[in-house]
């Protein structure tokens, strides 16, 4: 269970991030202390939600902000309209500023869990034993594997053929990212990126119509202090071509985990 100002490490990003990364399997494999997953459906990196990742960290000691970048994410559509909107709408303020009053908060909500509020959004009722989505209470969604329609597979492809159009990444966006990352470094808070795996398709068409530049991205990335994952798709299963079934997020889960270890994320929190 994670509440506001209790992470060491807090994962962002959209759904692709949601449904994707499991915190337990990456604290699990890189002994990074209490991870929580902080991604949202159709979320772009606003200036509002990246400030409110580093509300979800501890006030002091290693901290570590992993952020999912999708193409989409980068984009003025994704900024506008998004499930963290609605969550902010939920609660009644946004989550940045929570850290003020976290004693009256904690009153209020005793306590706030982000799969509770994920659930209450929603209005979704997990039946024991249903091949539905199982919301986790350190904010994973898992999505178990399944056979999923062709039809719905190609519906999505043909939904993102169009997503880009007069909607591409945009600059200024970029330049919120590498500002954030540039601040977060200079309060000792680690930043780290990747772009989540998906399937083929999608892959090829974000790389057609999106106008994102990965190879750019991620080095003016690492120029303001980041640190670029790049991840092996090996073996992993998108169930409606976009996104990752249970299984091949917690492959991705591991493969993170086992990266931010090797990159020495983990010595920080040796003896505390």
């Amino acid at each position: 269970m994670a509440s506001v100002g209790t992470a060491d490490v807090v994962f962002g990003g959209d759904s692709r991030v949601f449904l994707g990364v499991d915190p337990e399997a990456v604290s699990h494999h890189s002994e990074l202390g209490t991870v929580v997953n902080f991604g949202f459906s159709s979320t772009g990196y606003s200036n509002e939600y990246l400030g409110s990742l580093k509300g979800i960290l501890m006030r002091r000691g290693h901290r570590v902000i992993v952020l999912g970048v999708t193409p989409h994410s980068l984009t003025q559509s994704a900024v506008k309209r998004n499930t963290f909107l609605d969550y902010q709408q939920y609660y009644g303020k946004p989550l940045e500023n929570w850290e003020i009053s976290l004693a009256r908060l904690k009153e209020r909500f005793a306590p706030i869990t982000f799969a509770s509020a994920r659930n209450k959004l929603a209005g979704v009722r997990v039946a024991k034993g249903s091949q539905v989505t199982r919301f986790c209470e350190n904010g994973f969604a898992a999505k178990p594997r399944g056979n999923v329609a062709r039809k719905t597979v190609e519906s999505t492809l043909r939904r993102y053929k169009s997503i880009f159009n007069s909607n591409t990444v945009d600059e200024s966006i970029i330049r919120n990212v590498l500002h954030f990352c540039r601040e977060c470094r200079e309060l000792e808070i680690s930043v780290v990126a990747f772009r989540p795996c998906t399937s083929p398709e999608m892959v090829d068409i974000e790389n057609r119509a999106s106008g994102f530049d990965e190879v750019t991205f991620a080095a003016e990335f690492e120029a303001v202090g980041g640190v670029w994952l790049k991840l092996s798709d090996s073996g992993l299963v998108s169930y409606d071509a976009s996104h990752l079934d249970e299984p091949s997020a917690q492959l991705l889960s591991i493969r993170i985990g086992k990266a931010l270890r090797l990159l020495g994320f983990n010595q920080g929190f040796q003896g505390e």
